[in-house]
């Protein structure tokens, strides 16, 4: 991920233990603290490396609410900040606040090729996939050299079932660098959802080799160990998955569903408790907390469940149908 500044400017030599001295004493001391330029683009970096490397999210998004409130005159850090708040914010679930931050900054600097993929990938974790398209066609015609903004157009694609062309996408970026580690997983994805699971075990297992802290990739390798049958791989895969990313609703709902088919029923109930915590408007999560609750024998809880998905998706069809399925299979009446 590039800050909008390095297209401007190459910056300033950061020094981190100072940096982070610096940070613990910003983040104690906030009232009093106003900021340079230099110090804010020292901070913006080292927010940047916080939030997004080291996974430090609170402590990033401490330095960068107190810069955006403080105000910051040069238009190239103000929209750094609003970009790597952006970034933060969408890596943990909190995807308004992160669409409100990428448009903030796409105002102030529009023609930011990464400000187009941050805003592709929110659009896709929003499941706005016709959106999120656009949004990383611009970004590479705005930079053709970046094979991730390739890579993650293939996502789309493939959220899109236009298979044909996240493939040809996938292929373009393994042509050029055979072992780019997110082409490899995302290659993996797509032979997940055409079902060929062996293979999809053989690319995602290449790529974590290569890139074992990536994005993601844990939770793919668990998916197709869970459809490979391979329980107990899948139940390491995903605990991998949630130890390097607390924040992944999808690795707690895959787990949730794994641990479900295991018969491990409370395990499973709070994993889609903290999916629904992190993404209460994902409401299929509801769907899947019915089922433990059926398995659980706590109907009532089961029906709450499928009266929220049919609130919440306005899917009135579903929801009659279920509620007759549940009456005919349990012979019980419900409110």
């Amino acid at each position: 991920m590039n800050m909008i500044s390095n297209q401007k400017r190459n910056g300033v030599l950061v020094k981190w233990f100072f940096l982070f001295l610096f940070c613990f004493f910003v983040t104690k001391n906030a009232p009093a603290q106003t900021f340079d330029g230099e110090q804010v683009e020292q901070l913006i970096a080292y927010a940047q490396k916080e939030g997004l490397i080291n996974m430090n999210h609170q402590r990033a998004l401490e330095i960068l609410d107190q810069i955006i409130q403080q105000g910051v005159d040069d238009v190239i850090q103000r929209a750094d900040a609003y970009y790597i708040r952006s970034a933060i914010r969408a890596t943990i679930g909190r995807l308004q606040g992160a669409l409100e931050d990428i448009t903030r900054s796409m105002a102030l600097f529009p023609n930011h090729a990464s400000s187009y993929e941050t805003l592709g990938f929110i659009h896709i974790e929003m499941g706005r996939y016709t959106d999120a398209l656009k949004a990383t066609n611009r970004a590479i015609e705005l930079d053709n050299s970046q094979l991730i903004f390739f890579a993650n157009r293939a996502v789309v694609h493939m959220r899109l079932r236009e298979f044909d062309k996240a493939k040809d996408d996938l292929n373009y970026v393994l042509s050029i660098d055979p072992q780019f580690p997110q082409a490899l997983a995302h290659r993996a994805s797509l032979h997940l959802d055409t079902g060929d699971f062996k293979i999809a075990f053989s690319y995602i297992d290449q790529a974590i080799k290569l890139y074992p802290t990536g994005r993601g990739f844990f939770r793919i390798r668990g998916m197709a160990n869970y459809n490979l049958e391979n329980y107990n791989d899948a139940l390491s895969d995903y605990n991998m998955a949630i130890e390097l990313d607390r924040f992944s609703t999808a690795a707690y709902i895959r787990r949730g569903l794994l641990l479900n088919r295991m018969g491990k029923n409370l395990e499973a109930l709070n994993d889609f408790n903290t999916a629904l915590t992190l993404a209460p408007s994902n409401y299929a999560i509801y769907l899947h907390r019915a089922s433990v609750h059926l398995d659980m024998g706590n109907l009532a809880a089961a029906f709450n469940d499928i009266v929220e998905h049919a609130r919440q998706s306005g899917d009135e069809k579903f929801f009659i149908e279920q509620y007759k399925l549940m009456r005919k299979q349990y012979d019980l009446r419900f409110p």
